[in-house]
């Protein structure tokens, strides 16, 4: 970064300024003069001081002196030395006399002294051979300079150098920051000679690799230096070779533009990494740093030359990324590099709607116009309903979700999207997805989320109270749904709009392959299993919110079964796993998919036995059935682990991806409660459970005796009697016969109210069907339920 400059000309003016070549009892070099005076007695505790200023440790007079003290050495040195040709020392002259009067601890090697002079000339002008007497004088003006900047930059080094407290440091204090290291940059760049100079990153990056050291003062500036690469790679990216160097013009626009990365590079570290995400203020200045981001993106001098970045650059970020971890999960660069060229190419594909494959990702080579408009529609669209949100919501208070649903019909979508300065095709498009934004939350069982991204699943969803942080949840997992429909999602009729797509099984099939790497690296799709899509696709259509038994799933659909998922197999599942640390149930041994230590079957049920209540609070309607005896704890896990036994794990144990499982489910358990137990008094009648049935009618006949035959009695038998179907000498046409015969008589006369642990063994013998058919057919386990 250009404002580094000061820093460098700091240690400049200081290799000839030091006070050892007085005290020197060497034989001196032809044409130099030594002189022993006081004015070089400051500079003893000069390099201490200096870091000092660097640690914040100075106050303003103490600041000052660090220059006082250069300038008067300085001028001391132009009275006593002199080089052997009149009015000037070469660099070798000054290289010999500053490490063999000055650095015996720490000597100037012939390529640092390179990079010194090189700097000379940028600063004081001239050769890089050569420093001439008056070159030395104008340094005094140079050090007067240096003084005032480093007085305004006073006390906001250790922010600057990525050592501040997190917690002390807000967006305000960065941009106040940014603005002093701007005029600094500003400055040093008008008052150089930077045209005439030939001044390269290179060189700036070589002067700063050795200049720590050199102060000794190792350690400093390692923060800052670990910054340098990923600055490099970003500076190459948005500015590469459209700005003409040559020019100061163009120097204060490098200088411009790095300072504007490195404070968005503070805000990420500082900020978002940070910030407590249940707070407006934080979503408040996430939206400006966003705002930033893409106004830099969209305004940087190489997208704006030819309106396309280069991949290849984009690589090089990536993987400076990964070094510095910034990212809130460990992925690899050749997964990141993978998943934003998939990204781009569902950016490329846009709202045709064509499913997937129409882009090849292998094929992407620059990010241009095309993906710029899809990515700022798609942001436009967040940004406008999350704008509601903080903005109704300040308070960071939570309120009923039928005010929130109330609020947004009554919200003027239209006048304040002719603010957004749009044409009229892009204005109706952001006024349509507030449309569909009013419709998730006007569902008849709208998604709520309470502690982070906990799934609330009551009878009556709109008891509870919703916040800022369950709202930008729901919201930002709409972007999320919006991008798989673009990419992957099919147009029912040619009018239809992102929200109204479809995806059908080999488009979901193909989402999963595409992103199968990354999934599996954040612990979200099992590597066991290559059915995780139809797996997904088949859950939609049973245990979504709105599922409705049609072939294809819709954006609502999806939105609810990954809300499920997320906070069952994730929130839920990690939560468990910290119950279980904390009572000493995880052992040694690991599994070999998550790499999460297993723990021990007896010690995990006596733990979730005591836990039940703190873990699936947000199930209220099953902690009602635990507390009115109607299911005991005993019951509810000895169910939950026939519906997770893995048989490939040891006997004994319990691993994480049969909790993630258990978790799940009672998720899918609580959702079909929700929707079908429509007189809300915990159980299911012969009515309700009838309702459910279309739902199910396929994975019915897939494990029925009959097939397709009297699905509908074969899922109540199902659910009442809590296995399937065993009809003696059962053939096409022939009637029932045995007990299925003499339940489908008992049904004549009403079957009563089925609890909601019933519901879980049904998913029990569902599992252990569907398992034995997997196994036959591919030799493989399942692990999770239950495939379509």
């Amino acid at each position: 970064m250009r404002f580094r400059f000061f820093t460098l000309i700091l240690v400049l003016v200081s290799l000839t300024a030091c006070d050892r070549f007085i005290h020197s009892n060497g034989s001196k070099p032809p044409g130099v003069i030594i002189a022993k005076t006081k004015e070089f007695e400051c500079l003893k505790a000069w390099p201490g001081q200096l870091k000092s200023y660097f640690q914040d440790d100075l106050d303003s007079e103490q600041t000052a002196k660090l220059f006082t003290c250069v300038d008067g050495a300085l001028g001391t040195f132009e009275k006593f030395a002199k080089g052997r040709t009149a009015g000037q020392f070469s660099s070798d002259e000054l290289q010999e006399f500053l490490n063999r009067y000055m650095l015996k601890e720490s000597e100037i090697s012939t390529a640092f002294m390179v990079q010194l002079m090189n700097l000379k000339v940028l600063f004081l002008g001239g050769s890089s051979g050569l420093m001439s007497a008056e070159e030395l004088r104008r340094s005094h003006q140079l050090i007067s300079l240096l003084s005032t900047q480093a007085q305004s930059l006073r006390g906001h080094w250790k922010m600057l150098l990525f050592d501040a407290d997190p917690a002390a440091v807000n967006f305000k204090d960065i941009e106040a920051t940014k603005q002093l290291v701007l005029s600094t940059v500003t400055t040093l760049i008008d008052f150089s000679k930077i045209e005439s100079s030939n001044y390269s990153w290179v060189d700036f990056r070589s002067l700063l690799d050795d200049s720590e050291a050199f102060m000794g003062a190792a350690g400093l500036m390692s923060n800052l230096e670990k910054w340098m690469p990923f600055t490099d790679s970003v500076r190459e990216l948005f500015l590469g070779q459209a700005l003409d160097l040559s020019k100061k013009a163009g120097w204060q626009e490098s200088g411009r533009w790095t300072v504007e990365v490195y404070a968005g590079s503070a805000k990420v570290f500082y900020g978002t990494r940070h910030a407590n995400w249940s707070s407006a203020t934080s979503w408040t200045n996430f939206i400006d740093f966003a705002d930033l981001a893409l106004q830099l993106l969209n305004s940087s001098p190489q997208y704006n030359k030819n309106q396309v970045l280069h991949v290849s650059d984009m690589d090089r970020v990536v993987e400076e990324v990964v070094k510095l971890d910034l990212l809130p999960v460990a992925l690899t660069a050749p997964i990141m590099k993978d998943l934003y060229k998939h990204f781009f190419a569902i950016l490329k594909q846009g709202e045709s709607m064509t499913g997937a494959g129409s882009v090849d990702w292998t094929t992407i080579k620059e990010f241009d116009s095309d993906m710029m408009g899809n990515l700022m529609m798609e942001y436009r669209v967040w940004k406008f309903a999350e704008l509601q949100i903080v903005s109704n919501f300040s308070k960071d208070e939570a309120v009923p979700l039928r005010t929130v649903i109330l609020h947004a019909g009554t919200v003027d979508a239209g006048a304040l999207v002719t603010k957004w300065n749009l044409d009229l095709v892009d204005q109706e498009r952001l006024l349509r997805s507030w449309t569909d934004w009013k419709g998730i939350l006007n569902t008849r069982h709208p998604l709520t989320f309470v502690s982070g991204t906990h799934l609330v699943i009551p009878a009556n969803p709109l008891t509870v109270t919703a916040d800022v942080s369950s709202l930008t949840i729901l919201n930002s997992l709409r972007t999320f749904v919006r991008m798989v429909e673009m990419g992957y999602g099919l147009k029912q009729h040619p009018s239809d709009d992102l929200w109204d797509g479809v995806m059908r099984q080999g488009q979901a099939i193909s989402w999963e392959k595409d992103f199968e790497a990354f999934g599996r690296a954040i612990h979200f799709l099992d590597p066991r299993q290559n059915d995780s899509a139809q797996r997904f696709y088949g859950d939609s259509g049973y245990f979504a919110f709105s599922a409705n038994g049609a072939t294809a799933r819709t954006s609502q659909q999806m939105l609810e079964l990954i809300a499920l998922m997320i906070s069952g197999g994730k929130v839920v599942a990690d939560q468990m796993m910290k119950s279980l640390e904390a009572d000493h149930c995880l052992t040694q041994m690991r599994d070999p998919s998550f790499n999460e230590p297993m723990a021990d079957q007896k010690c995990f049920e006596r733990s979730l036995y005591f836990h039940v209540e703190e873990l699936f609070a947000n199930l209220p309607g099953l902690l009602q059935d635990i507390r009115n005896t109607r299911m005991s704890r005993g019951q509810l896990i000895q169910e939950l682990e026939i519906i997770a036994h893995d048989a490939t794990k040891p006997a004994g144990y319990i691993e994480y991806g049969e909790i993630r499982t258990m978790a799940t489910v009672l998720h899918y358990l609580e959702a079909l409660m929700a929707v079908f137990d429509t007189n809300h008094d915990e159980y299911l009648d012969q009515a309700e459970v009838t309702a459910a049935y279309p739902r199910f009618k396929q994975i019915v006949a897939s494990v029925s005796p009959m097939g397709d035959h009297m699905t509908e009695d074969a899922f109540l038998y199902l659910v009442y009697r809590g296995k399937k179907p065993v009809v003696t000498g059962w053939k096409s046409g022939a009637s029932a016969a045995g007990d299925f015969g003499v339940f489908v008589g008992e049904k004549l006369y009403g079957l009563g109210k089925v609890p909601r642990i019933q519901l879980l063994k049904v998913l029990a013998v569902l599992k252990q069907s569907t398992d034995a058919q997997n196994m036959v057919a591919t030799g493989k386990r399942s692990a999770t339920l239950p495939p379509p």
